[in-house]
């Protein structure tokens, strides 16, 4: 193979495999976590508030039990490692963290509250 057939071959495709509210799951190439999240897997109660900037918290996902905004995470960080978004915690969960968010007056737009 010449130099020139080196640098014109594609790359191979990247896949990252992680653990997903429970399930293993695998997906393709994407600039952030919560891309991956939203456009591959359809979760999308994590939202894309402000994102690459991660100021805003509303792509926040558990990340290996660690509280982490999705669009700061670059998508290899999450091979391997265990996620939960809000569609993966339970009624009580939500309902816990909804009563927390109004009691603190942590409102955005209201959408997820």
């Amino acid at each position: 193979m010449t130099d020139l057939q080196e640098r014109t071959e594609p790359a191979a495709p990247t896949v990252t495999e992680f653990v997903c509210n429970g399930s293993t799951v695998r997906v393709g190439d994407h600039p952030h976590l919560l891309a991956a999240l939203r456009e591959e897997l359809g979760l999308i109660a994590a939202k894309d508030g402000c994102s690459p900037s991660g100021q805003c918290g509303c792509c926040t996902v558990l990340l290996n039990g660690k509280a982490r905004v999705a669009c700061q995470i670059p998508l290899e960080k999450a091979q391997g490692a265990e996620i939960v978004t809000p569609e993966g915690l339970s009624d009580e969960e939500r309902h816990r963290y909804a009563a927390a968010f109004g009691a603190a007056g942590a409102v955005q737009c209201g959408f997820c509250t």
